[in-house]
This record gives structure tokens, C-alpha cells and sequence, in this order.
């Protein structure tokens, strides 16, 4: 009888521990955006919640999106340029983008985007969340 309530009791620790590792890392939405895709590219800024984070990420829903240049600009006058081109399919997110200098507040991001579809036109609803 002991041994059952200690091989229960050492379960739920365990499961308990795992819940709050994996509230460590959960993604929050810090703003986002729907654009209308033309022939050429678009170049818009997303205000985003005050909360400090150590990396972002890019969703996108509707078309397939092409990301030439992001501009983190935090809370506290700095700023960081991310120039690598990411595509990200319609229901999928970016890879992690780590904040430089760990986790700062980010007051908004200026992206540079366009259609990376065959068609080349479309919308796309881009979120961009915070962890």
C-alpha cells in the first residue's frame, strides 16, 4: 500500500515538473497583421505588446510568405536587424529568431515581405509571437 501512494505521489511530481518546463517555453502573440500582396514587395510595421522576450518567431496564414529584412526596435532605443531571407508556408511558423543580448521588450517590428507564391499576389495574416 505504501509503495502504490509512493509510485503515485513520484508520478505526479513528475508530471508536475514537465508541465512547468513546458510553460517555460510557451509562445505568446505579440502582434500581427494582414497585408494584400502586390507585384512588388511591402514594407510595413507591426506594434507589438510590451513584453520582454529572448526570441520571436513569424506565423502566417493565407499565402506563402517571403521575408527579406525584419528591424526589432525595442523599448529601450535599440535595434536589430535580421536580413536573412525566411519563407514560411501558409499554417506554419518561422524557426526562432533570437533576441541579441537576451530578452528585451520589443516595442515594434518593421518587416519587408512579399509573396514567395507562384501567382505573386493574395493575402497573408502574419502573427508574430514571443517566447
Amino acid at each position: 500500500m505504501k509503495a502504490t501512494k509512493m509510485i503515485v505521489l513520484v508520478a505526479m511530481v513528475a508530471v508536475l515538473a514537465g508541465a512547468g518546463l513546458a510553460g517555460a517555453s510557451d509562445w505568446q502573440k505579440l502582434g500581427g497583421k494582414t497585408i494584400a500582396f502586390k507585384d512588388e514587395a511591402s514594407t510595413f510595421t507591426v506594434e507589438t505588446k510590451d513584453a520582454p522576450v529572448g526570441e520571436i518567431k513569424l506565423k502566417v496564414s493565407g499565402s506563402w510568405v517571403r521575408f527579406t529584412n525584419l528591424t526589432l526596435s525595442f523599448s529601450d532605443g535599440t535595434s536589430q536587424a535580421v536580413t536573412d531571407r525566411i519563407d514560411v508556408e501558409p499554417g506554419l511558423t518561422s524557426d526562432a529568431i533570437a533576441i541579441t543580448g537576451g530578452p528585451k521588450t520589443l516595442a515594434s517590428i518593421e518587416i519587408t515581405c512579399s509573396s514567395a507564391a507562384s501567382a505573386r499576389g493574395g493575402r497573408a495574416t502574419i502573427a508574430v509571437l514571443g517566447s
